[in-house]
């Protein structure tokens, strides 16, 4: 699988500025089976609706009193955790389905997760994150298996969950290199710019903010707000064609290019987006859920990809 070079052309320069960077997919990646997305997308052009969202916690909860243990260990576990831990009165005791003889319990602070987990509607996940192989505590010890870099560093980690190439420093990561595959199914691109329609919207879309999740290589992200596209503030009639026609003058300098390309897509973009979503949005919720009920207006627009729904701050293993 190949990606195309870098060359300082003014479209590819727009690339790397918006994307952050780019680079040659990893040979060692753990999404092995993408060159079955590219097979299949070179078949035929998708007319229904389909959105994967996606909202990363950032790491998850990985604190030491969201589970602990009650029963004949609870006796260590307060030992250890001393004026940190629960009331063996208080917490939530759970029954696993696959439980390893110990007794569990959730926090108090989580009556709804502990109904949930009775009614099997939810499962915990422990001591997981990317590797580039399974590795022991004396494989570790020794160094003779290949490691993530900075291995334990939850900000690294966060990184790598977004990348899933825990063999390498960030570049792209795997959502934008799905919807690099996929891009064709929706439009052709020439030289990164839609051919059909310049102000298509781009196959990833976040409310979070620029991510390393999205970052592909032949494509920027499309950063919205849950009221939709970020649009120029006070700069209407006559004012906005005159700023357009600014944009549009071509000069000798590349940043300058690229700035003016940036700006005038957005302006494009959004009114495009903004039309099209203002009989869905509900001014008055602005809650965190509010993100991932934003997801439906794509299909207005007639949005196929890859939407990220936001991301909660980390949760560093302190407490």
């Amino acid at each position: 699988m190949e990606f195309s070079q870098f060359t300082t052309r003014r479209r590819d320069f727009l690339r790397q500025a918006a994307c952050s960077a780019v680079g040659a997919l990893s040979a060692r990646t753990t999404i092995r089976d993408l060159w079955l997305i590219n097979s299949g997308s070179g078949q035929e052009t998708f007319t229904d609706y389909k959105a994967m969202v996606c909202i990363f916690m950032a790491g998850g909860n990985d604190s030491n009193n969201l589970v602990i243990p009650i029963g004949s260990d609870y006796g260590n576990y307060a030992s250890i955790r001393q004026n940190l831990a629960l009331p063996s009165s208080a917490v939530l005791p759970i029954n696993p389905l696959n439980s390893d003889g110990r007794e569990y319990a959730l926090h108090p602070s989580c009556p709804e997760l502990a109904t949930l987990f009775a009614e099997q509607k939810m499962a915990m996940l422990f001591n997981t994150g990317p590797l580039v192989q399974p590795i022991n505590r004396t494989q570790y010890q020794k160094n003779s298996v290949a490691k993530p870099p900075q291995l334990f560093s939850h900000s690294d980690q966060v990184t790598h969950w977004q990348t899933a190439l825990p063999d390498q420093p960030p570049r792209m990561g795997w959502g934008g290199r799905i919807a690099d595959l996929l891009h064709p199914c929706q439009y052709e691109l020439l030289d990164g710019v839609p051919t059909v329609n310049s102000a298509k919207i781009s196959l990833c879309t976040s409310l979070a903010g620029a991510n390393t999740f999205e970052v592909g290589n032949q494509f920027a992200q499309f950063h919205v707000s849950t009221s939709g596209a970020v649009t120029l503030g006070g700069v209407t009639g006559q004012r906005l064609q005159a700023v357009k026609d600014i944009l549009s003058l071509n000069t000798q300098n590349l940043q300058r290019n690229a700035y003016a390309d940036v700006t005038k897509r957005a302006i494009e973009i959004g009114d495009t987006l903004n039309s099209s979503i203002s009989p869905y949005l509900d001014p008055t919720d602005v809650s965190y859920t509010s993100q991932s009920s934003a997801a439906p207006w794509r299909w207005n627009t007639g949005m196929t990809g890859i939407y990220t729904g936001g991301a909660v701050g980390g949760f560093p293993n302190t407490s």
